[in-house]
């Protein structure tokens, strides 16, 4: 069966990753720096652009032994309220479906799961972590 896009459900996970950015990181301005805690090791959240609507946010783990870890790229959109993942590793800019099997191997649903990555990084972060109201100021 080929694989359909699910808008609603992209769009939802987009508005929780967003929420759950909110909780971790007070408001964003360019040049910001969070480390975070985790029993896994040490993360490094970086604002690498900031506009009125959007923040670019860099997620990288410090040197973490034999457990490899993407960097992470979340482009911000503040006044839609969403948090999505735009670049994983070196990848940029995957397509919302794409044909199997393919040049990259990318999955059917590679961008669905580069989300669903981060809400799984945010919802371990908010678990073990602590958070600070206010991503966006709008």
């Amino acid at each position: 069966m080929r694989y359909r896009v699910d808008l609603h459900g992209h769009l939802a996970l987009c508005e929780a990753n967003y929420r759950a950015l909110e909780r971790l990181v007070p408001r964003l301005a360019a040049g910001d720096r969070f480390a975070l805690e985790l029993p896994g090791g040490r993360f490094r959240l970086r604002v690498v652009e900031r506009t009125p609507y959007t923040a670019l946010v860099v997620i990288a783990a410090e040197a973490s032994g034999w457990l490899a870890w993407p960097e992470l790229a979340v482009r911000i959109y503040c006044d839609a309220r969403l948090a999505e993942v735009v670049r994983f590793g070196r990848e940029r800019r995957v397509a919302p479906r794409n044909p199997y099997p393919n040049r990259r191997m990318h999955q059917p649903d590679e961008k669905r799961q580069w989300n669903r990555f981060l809400g799984d990084f945010l919802a371990a972060a908010l678990r073990h972590g602590q958070g600070v109201p206010a991503v966006c100021e709008v």
